[in-house]
């Protein structure tokens, strides 16, 4: 992380999605507006939220009560501005007309697992109550396939998306040193240095085609809302997607909601006394830490 919390971020304990159906939120999970400072209620983060043209939703991917609050938000988004775009990190544009025929004929949410190819990611019983949560939302996926991020990694002008999105323009001196020393921290510092250039380049392609699939699903959403699920790092206002959206859509009003971990629930806290540097969303929950055991054991090996 690139802002210092100020409770250690520890074990602690979550719920669990059974099926198809999201388990209500727990109330010790308090939201911040990081633009204001300050805690607000889920119903004020709602509001603010189905006000935007495009909402990205953040999560630790194996964090089963961060995947709640996704399904709860975009049920309750749906249910106050309607959800008509729904993208997803998980999957790419490959699937996207599969998957909307399988949802157009009201075929089980949980089949969809089978239709995406879902493959290296958590349980999809933990995703399923997003699908469900817009039944009628259009969905669409921007997942590069590995082997074309390796090769845009060497030649990232050569992306489909590489004007649009200018990824061929090199990052400033102070972001580039910071993104490859997340990428070291991030990979448990197993990385020679000589790898973290191609892996922020990898970063900035993913970044872009989640963005594209957001737009597309703007696109398809007409009046309504189009949202985004993906990672924390992909969320992020300074340099995620919601810059990229910024970049070739200027005119779109993004909201980026994200999760932050520690390792005891600062329910009655200010918002001073949880952060010393403003985390890089618009909006934060603050969870208590899952237990992932030791997330450098594979590189120990």
């Amino acid at each position: 992380m690139f802002f210092v919390l100020r409770a250690a971020m520890t074990v602690g304990a979550v719920l669990v999605v059974s099926g198809a159906t999201a388990e209500t939120p727990s109330p010790a999970g308090p939201i911040f507006d990081v633009e204001a400072s300050r805690q607000i209620s889920r119903a004020a983060l709602v509001e603010r939220l189905a006000e935007a043209d495009v909402v990205i939703l953040g999560e630790y991917h194996d964090n089963p009560q961060a995947h709640i609050w996704q399904a709860k938000l975009v049920e309750e988004l749906d249910a106050a501005r309607g959800v008509g775009g729904l993208a997803f990190e998980m999957f790419g544009e490959d699937r996207e007309a599969a998957a909307n025929a399988h949802r157009a004929e009201g075929k089980p949410v949980l089949e969809l697992e089978d239709v995406l190819g879902w493959e290296n990611w958590p349980d999809f019983e933990m995703y399923a109550p997003i699908f469900s949560a817009a039944p009628d939302a259009h969905l669409t996926g921007g997942a590069v396939p590995r082997g074309d991020l390796m090769r845009l990694a060497m030649a990232p002008e050569q992306s489909p998306l590489a004007e649009r999105f200018k990824l061929a323009e090199p990052l400033a001196d102070e972001e580039q040193g910071k993104r490859e020393a997340g990428q070291a921290a991030a990979h448990c510092f197993a990385l020679p240095d000589d790898m973290l250039p191609g892996m922020v380049t990898v970063q900035r392609l993913r970044d872009a085609s989640f963005a594209d699939a957001l737009l597309r699903a703007h696109d398809e959403a007409g009046d309504k809302l189009a949202v985004l699920i993906t990672g924390n790092g992909h969320a992020r206002t300074d340099w995620g997607v919601p810059r990229d959206v910024a970049t070739t859509s200027p005119e779109l009003e993004t909201l980026s909601f994200g999760v932050v971990e520690v390792s005891e629930q600062p329910v009655e806290k200010t918002y001073a006394e949880v952060f010393e540097e403003a985390p890089p969303y618009d909006f934060v929950v603050v969870l208590e830490a899952f237990d992932r055991g030791d997330p450098c054991a594979a590189f120990k090996q």
